[in-house]
């Protein structure tokens, strides 16, 4: 039985990956649609939809008349700025947005890296001023648990302002880092905070393949995406055969309209380049929609537009055992191709993953119970033993896509972990190349046994 909790955090991930910056905003009108969105997609009840929706877009205010804030960023940028100001003593004082913003004033934290000071975007603090948390308290304790263990672990912070680096998106040398300190055994050291578990760095899809050395070039996500759509096209084409006639079928059973009929059957196309260009005029699009009892479809005028659309109210029956079939292939007769060059690239693979930058840092989640030491990359290819590290890979298909397996472990050690990357149609069945997210599976208690001997 799925939790609660992570059926939130698909909503949340869904959500951000739809918006164009990353940032979801409750008051953006298309942002909401988004969400919308992202909710359907996952086969929510309308019920729930319209829960999530109506409390979003009702703002709330406490009794000191501060807004009530909520969702993954806000829940980010007051994470991270409590555990920097829990890494310089009591949180008593700290009740709200307006406290942790006189904080920064006071240069008790300071936004920006050690010498280098930056600008911080008004997105990155409108979710401070004249508010509250909705989970404050929560998150204060989570940002104590959490400091404790980083001093008991790492060392306490000796002097100066905790830095918070988390706006700086990966632009500096503290990469991952969202808050720095300064500590006795390892002077200014970055440290990535995660509430929760947390998860790791979703790669890009070129960046994907590129770690594992798979010739594509560099550049754009679209050579990665090509190169499979080339080379697999038999594989592409009768997946969408597939999709299309599972669709037309369910759509002739709950359509009564020939004429709406006529038209989806006139836009047909069995390959996946024209069916991914296939487009429609907005009377055929409303004339479909009306006939099925979908409301007004006017975001996009493509078939597969409609398709996805169609399939988020009535979902198609027997697709994902089709779907599993084509990916099973794709991915077979890729594993077969570059079995080589997949192998040798493991290593390269796990050090992005984990965020291997320039700088040594550290990862803490889990309330202070999850403390990873990151090597930086001259420590990392250094001190790195092929000899020690043990790596294989794996694919299978999952429920929402098709799963890489990375199996890590070390000489000694054993079995250490599994990254998990999903190939999955994140934003519509069949509208575009898959995408990839990334999780993990830990069969230790943490990674310090391949990670922790860098440290030392």
């Amino acid at each position: 039985m799925t939790h609660i909790s992570e059926i939130i955090e698909d909503i949340l991930v869904e959500w951000a990956y739809r918006v164009h910056d990353g940032m979801p905003n409750p008051k953006n009108a298309q942002h909401i649609q988004e969400l919308r969105e992202s909710m359907e997609e996952l086969n929510l009840p309308n019920k729930v939809i319209y829960e999530v929706i109506n409390n979003l877009i009702t703002e709330k205010k406490n009794k000191d008349g501060l807004k009530i804030v909520k969702g993954q960023n806000p829940t980010t940028v007051y994470h991270e700025v409590l555990c920097a100001l829990a890494m310089k003593g009591n949180l008593s004082n700290i009740k709200n947005g307006n406290d942790i913003l006189k904080a920064i004033d006071d240069e008790i934290v300071k936004p920006g890296i050690p010498e280098k000071k930056f600008k911080i975007q008004k997105k990155d603090m409108s979710y401070l001023k004249d508010a509250t948390h909705e989970k404050m308290d929560g998150l204060k304790k989570d940002a104590k648990k959490i400091a404790t263990a980083i001093k008991n672990r790492i060392g306490k912070h000796t002097s100066g302002p905790v830095y918070w680096a988390g706006p700086s998106n990966d632009s500096t040398d503290y990469g991952a880092s969202d808050m720095i300190i300064k500590t006795e055994k390892h002077g200014y050291v970055g440290v990535s905070l995660k509430k929760g578990k947390g998860q790791l760095k979703n790669l890009t899809i070129n960046t994907f393949f590129k770690a594992l050395g798979i010739p594509f070039g560099d550049g754009q996500d679209a050579k990665a995406a090509r190169h499979f759509l080339k080379n697999y096209k038999e594989h592409w084409d009768a997946m969408t055969k597939d999709w299309v006639g599972l669709v037309e079928k369910e759509f002739n059973k709950k359509s009564n309209s020939d004429e709406a009929k006529d038209i989806f059957k006139s836009h047909i196309k069995t390959d996946w380049d024209s069916f991914q260009k296939e487009k429609m005029t907005q009377e055929e699009m409303d004339t479909l929609t009306d006939s099925v009892g979908i409301g007004k479809l006017d975001k996009s005028k493509t078939f597969k537009y409609f398709c996805h659309k169609f399939n988020d109210t009535y979902p198609i029956s027997g697709w994902t055992q089709k779907r599993t079939k084509h990916f099973d292939n794709i991915f077979k007769d890729f594993g077969d191709e570059y079995e080589g060059e997949i192998q040798s690239g493991l290593s390269d693979l796990f050090a992005r993953q984990m965020s291997v930058g320039k700088k040594n840092m550290f990862y803490a989640a889990s309330a202070g119970k999850t403390i990873w030491f990151i090597p930086s990359e001259k420590t990392f290819n250094e001190f790195f033993s092929p000899d020690d590290f043990i790596a294989q890979f794996r694919t299978e298909a999952s429920g929402s896509g098709y799963d890489f397996f990375l199996d890590v472990g070390h000489i000694d050690e054993g079995a250490i972990g599994s990254i998990i990357v999903t190939f999955r149609f994140k934003q519509g069945q069949m509208t575009k190349f898959p995408d990839t997210t990334s999780d993990y599976e830990l069969y230790a208690d943490d990674w310090s046994k391949l990670l922790g001997t860098f440290e030392k």
